[in-house]
């Protein structure tokens, strides 16, 4: 996994993880075993889904004790908070690579949308969720969204305008324009935008996206 540029803080999750109550991203602190159990946790319930799969198979297989698995992950709400936090550290680290030549908060404002549509639309856990337990996800991206949406706004405000010259709230509008089109994109799979190359996805952002963006 590429490294955050210094455009990034490496606390890029930080407004997830205090909105959320969460600690932050495990690789970041140097939380092995944490890191152990999120990355069996992520997969198997990728794998089985979230209500097939119980605290006990993820401690057996990342090998620790059923206690240590409940003391370090606690109930499966907390455990899928913190996979959120975790796959959205790795989000913007990927992020912050692809834009890593771009200054301009519109620019990188475009590129968070284009990321982000494919990167959900191509995240294993997050396709299972939605097809096979979508009680697990919808609520909190829908009624339950206030949260998630704030959190995501916060983020993404950032990353837009990493050196602050922008007035707050244009960043965060700017950000929550993305945070919503991309929303949409995730809960609706369907459709021909989401084109195995990309190309539709990155002329609708090139042109309507930034068309938004300009006019938060």
């Amino acid at each position: 996994m590429p490294s955050p540029s210094p455009d990034l803080p490496a606390d890029a999750a930080a407004p997830f993880a205090a909105l959320l109550d969460i600690a932050v991203d495990p690789e970041a602190s140097g939380d092995g075993e944490l890191k152990a159990l999120l990355d069996v946790a992520t997969a198997e319930f990728a794998r089985y889904g979230v209500a097939r799969t119980s605290l006990t198979d993820i401690a057996r297989r990342a090998g620790v004790s059923r206690p240590t698995a409940y003391r370090r992950l606690g109930g499966k709400d907390e455990l899928l908070r913190r996979i959120l936090v975790r796959e959205t550290h790795a989000f913007f680290v990927t992020l912050t690579a692809a834009a890593e030549s771009l200054r301009d908060p519109v620019d990188r404002a475009v590129e968070a949308f284009a990321v982000g549509a494919r990167a959900a639309a191509e995240h294993p856990l997050a396709s299972h969720l939605l097809a096979e337990e979508p009680g697990a996800i919808v609520p909190h991206l829908t009624d339950r969204g206030g949260p998630w949406l704030r959190a995501a706004t916060a983020a993404l405000a950032r990353f837009v305008d990493p050196t602050g010259n922008l007035d707050p709230v244009h960043a965060r509008r700017m950000a929550e324009v993305v945070v919503r089109l991309n929303a949409s994109f995730f809960l609706t799979r369907d459709g021909v935008l989401l084109d195995a190359e990309g190309q539709r996805l990155r002329t609708l952002a090139d042109t309507v996206v930034r068309a938004a963006v300009e006019a938060a």
